[in-house]
């Protein structure tokens, strides 16, 4: 075996192990984004509770039946007739 053979043989080691470390953090880089796209049990209350603490919501239009849905946290922004008048 020449110099050549060996710095060859090294090489393409290399590149095996190169590529057997990139497959397994692809594999691992896969796997956390599958679990993170996983609702979890509490994000539902815990949206809800953002909402109405930070007095916003969600407005879905629906073109089809001509349908907006308000989320809870929508029905915080509808002005009181007091607030209306007061601003008047």
């Amino acid at each position: 075996m020449t110099f050549l053979d060996g710095l060859l043989a090294a090489a393409a080691l290399a590149a095996g192990g190169g590529w057997s470390l990139t497959a397994r953090r692809l594999r691992d880089a896969r796997r956390r984004a599958r679990l993170a796209l996983r609702p979890s049990a509490d994000s539902r209350p815990a949206h809800a509770l953002a909402e109405e603490s930070a007095r916003f919501g969600v407005w879905e239009f629906d073109p089809a039946s001509g349908v907006v849905h308000l989320s809870a946290g929508s029905n915080s922004h509808t002005p009181n007739r007091a607030d209306s008048s007061a601003s008047a």
